[in-house]
C-alpha cells in the first residue's frame, strides 16, 4: 500500500503537440508494506512526471525518491515506481 500526495507543477509543463501535457510533480508518501511474519512502514519523498493524455482517460506516470524505513534507522533507500492511472 502506497499512498501519496503529489504537487503538481502546471507553470513547468510541456505540452506534447496534439499528444498530451507532461507535467512534473513531487510529495511525500508512506509506504506500507504486510508480510507474514512482520509488518514494515517507510516514509518517501518522490519526483516524477505525469503524462495526461487528451484522447484518452489515462495517464502514464513515472517517479523516483529516497525512502526510509521507519522501524530500521539504517535502512535509507532509493524507491522508483511508473505505471498507468484511469480517470474516471
Amino acid at each position: 500500500l502506497n499512498p501519496q500526495l503529489h504537487f503538481h507543477k502546471e507553470n513547468n509543463s510541456y505540452e506534447l503537440d496534439d499528444v498530451g501535457l507532461l507535467m512534473p510533480y513531487h510529495g511525500p508518501g508512506v509506504f506500507l508494506q504486510f508480510f507474514d511474519d512482520e509488518t514494515s512502514i517507510s516514509a518517501e519523498f518522490v519526483w516524477g512526471f505525469e503524462l495526461d493524455l487528451y484522447d484518452f482517460p489515462i495517464e502514464i506516470f513515472v517517479d523516483a525518491g529516497p525512502s526510509y524505513k521507519l522501524d530500521d534507522p539504517n535502512a535509507l533507500s532509493l524507491t522508483s515506481s511508473f505505471g498507468v492511472r484511469y480517470k474516471f
